[in-house]
């Protein structure tokens, strides 16, 4: 149990490998339970894991959106620290990139859980300024927060500095066109990069933000 509570506060530099050894997938399973009001409950259409894959668990690599590598729930096998996480479950991280070893149910849910951890963990780096707390944001702005993060990474969420300020500042409907669009140097108010790339998913968050 103190294990779970840590990975969820994001004090696990690699939770995978350690919940698979000490805890197992009952408690794997409860985890991602106690993360619903961030993440939303599986079956529902706005949920973290709805947003990624549809709901569906991928044991082999595919491509996102994007055609980058991925497993599980949009885990990206080329990201920094991917191959080490891979092979601390007993992978070997080729195998797995080239499509010729599949990841059990359990090691799909574990790698969700550390992904969610660590974009917690992201967003508290930028919020928990000063005074500012994220866990006093509602939980349906600190759940968009923690998709936006989950999907962008955080160096990209960095650079949505108006969207931020909006949310520090408690203007959801602002934070929510933030979401939507940007403006140019010259005042051209143009879509925002991540509208383009996924406009189903930025108009849902868009709303929930504003508690819709």
């Amino acid at each position: 149990q103190s294990d779970i509570k840590r990975q969820q506060e994001g004090k696990l530099t690699s939770a995978a490998p350690e919940l698979i050894k000490d805890v197992g997938s009952v408690a794997i399973r409860e985890s991602i339970k106690v993360l619903e009001p961030l993440i939303g409950k599986s079956s529902e259409e706005n949920s973290l894991i709805m947003e990624e894959t549809s709901g569906i668990k991928y044991p082999k690599v595919y491509n996102d959106s994007l055609g980058i590598p991925t497993i599980g729930i949009g885990f990206n096998l080329t990201k920094p620290g991917a191959k080490k996480t891979i092979e601390d479950l007993g992978h070997d991280y080729n195998k797995v990139l080239s499509g010729q070893e599949e990841l059990t149910d359990t090691e799909i849910n574990t790698l969700f859980v550390e992904d969610v951890a660590t974009s917690i963990k992201d967003a508290k780096s930028i919020f928990n300024k000063g005074t500012y707390d994220f866990n006093s944001l509602p939980n349906n702005v600190a759940s968009v927060v923690t998709k936006m993060v989950f999907q962008l990474g955080i160096t990209r969420f960095k650079g949505f500095t108006q969207f931020i300020k909006a949310v520090k500042a408690g203007k959801y409907d602002q934070a929510s066109k933030e979401i939507l669009t940007t403006t140019k140097k010259d005042g051209t108010v143009v879509k925002s990069s991540f509208n383009k790339q996924v406009p189903a998913r930025a108009k849902r968050l868009a709303a929930q933000i504003k508690g819709n």
